[in-house]
């Protein structure tokens, strides 16, 4: 049996081997071809790899639950109850001011989305903190530094204290991006996040709740079965949600509607008891005045009997008045004008003291009642219209 060449292939060896070089290069072309091809086939998976590996190890949360009225250790334990539902951790934060730089001061986690140390050390005493390498390198900041925060005026007395130091530099599996978040304050966007122990935080209420689904840890965060899990658990506690938002508005109103109650109580005691004293002021102001009028009288009636019966003053200053003839009916007229003048202070003296306890000014006399006038010690009175009238005759 004769064997006969493959012509083609015989082509083929002599074409290759009097272009040598070309072929080469279209070999080494389409190796690298193929290996950029296999790095993008397998980049993708590596770095889900990475990152699930990443989550597992820093324990990052599945989910997380928002209020805007503010989370309870009830709301937590009730949440931890729920089927599906593995570990769950409540966290405080705020935004304040770092120098010229918006930073989101958050509490120390123990069990959720835990630190990684990169410098130096987690803080153990109240007034130490950590933060990231970016807000290092903007502010110039290194370990053993003091970082001032300000606060927003609603917000003066969150926090216990507001200088910290540095004790640390972290990385944290919440913020795995450049993004840090939106927030009121500056421009509207978080520079960078700061980390103090939670005992800092003055208010009672926890503003997140994080939680991880049991079994879920196993899986691939980036699989198709984690999302359907995952989606499923988030759905199953929309009741749950439901109902603890309702139970919390009630509470708020509760507490709020208790003291409202107690502030219009006490309101409508004082009311009463201002209008009380308000009556029992005006009662002695028309005993006052109605003594002054009595005062005024016994004093009119005294110097009618006086001018009826001899002359009314003593003949010389300091010495003993000589008294006529019916010097009982005098006396008893001087008696009249004395009791008289004693009831018009005493009237007087009242009404002043109304008047300054219900902190106003005593209005001017009109009509008949007539006004006064200190001289020295004192008091005298204006002259009488019918005494002056006499006295001319």
């Amino acid at each position: 049996m004769v064997t006969r060449k493959n012509h083609l292939n015989t082509d083929a060896i002599r074409e290759i081997r009097g272009t040598m070089n070309r072929y080469l290069s279209i070999l080494v072309l389409a190796a690298l071809a193929v290996a950029f091809l296999s790095g993008l086939r397998t980049a993708a998976p590596d770095m889900q790899y990475t990152a699930d590996n990443y989550y597992d190890r820093t324990h990052l949360m599945d989910g997380y639950v928002l209020s805007t009225l503010g989370l309870t250790d009830g709301d937590l334990d009730a949440l931890a109850a729920s089927g599906g539902v593995g570990e769950v951790e409540g966290c405080r934060d705020l935004d304040a001011i770092a120098t010229d730089r918006i930073v989101n001061v958050r509490s120390l986690p123990e069990k959720l989305n835990l630190l990684e140390v990169k410098e130096g050390r987690l803080p153990q005493a109240a007034d130490e903190c950590v933060t990231e390498s970016l807000l290092m390198v903007k502010l110039g900041l290194q370990v053993g530094d003091r970082l001032e925060l300000a606060l927003e005026e609603d917000n003066v007395d969150d926090l216990a204290r507001t200088s910290y130091t540095i004790v640390g530099v972290v990385n944290s599996p919440l913020y795995v991006s450049l993004d840090r978040g939106a927030s009121s304050l500056g421009s509207g966007s978080v520079d960078a996040f700061v980390y103090v122990p939670g005992e800092n935080f003055t208010f009672e209420h926890y503003t997140c709740a994080y939680f991880t689904g049991e079994g879920l840890a196993v899986l691939d965060t980036y699989g198709d079965e984690y999302e359907d899990k995952i989606d499923a658990l988030v759905d199953s506690l929309d009741p749950l949600a439901q109902e603890r938002s309702q139970l919390r508005y009630d509470e708020l109103i509760g507490d709020a509607q208790e003291e409202l109650d107690d502030a219009r109580k006490e309101l409508e005691d004082a009311k009463a008891e201002a209008e009380q004293e308000l009556a029992d002021a005006w009662r002695e102001l028309q005993d006052g005045r109605k003594e002054l009028d009595d005062g005024w009288a016994d004093y009119r009636d005294g110097g009618d009997t006086l001018a009826r019966r001899g002359p009314p003053w003593p003949t010389c200053a300091g010495a003993r008045p000589t008294w006529p003839t019916d010097g009982r009916s005098m006396r008893t007229g001087w008696h009249s004008i004395s009791m008289g003048w004693h009831s018009i202070k005493a009237g007087w003296h009242n009404t002043g003291t109304v008047w300054h306890n219900m902190r106003r000014p005593p209005p001017p006399w009109t009509g008949r009642r007539p006004s006064w006038t200190r001289a020295g010690n004192s008091i005298t009175p204006p002259s009488s219209p019918t005494r002056a009238r006499r006295s001319t005759a």
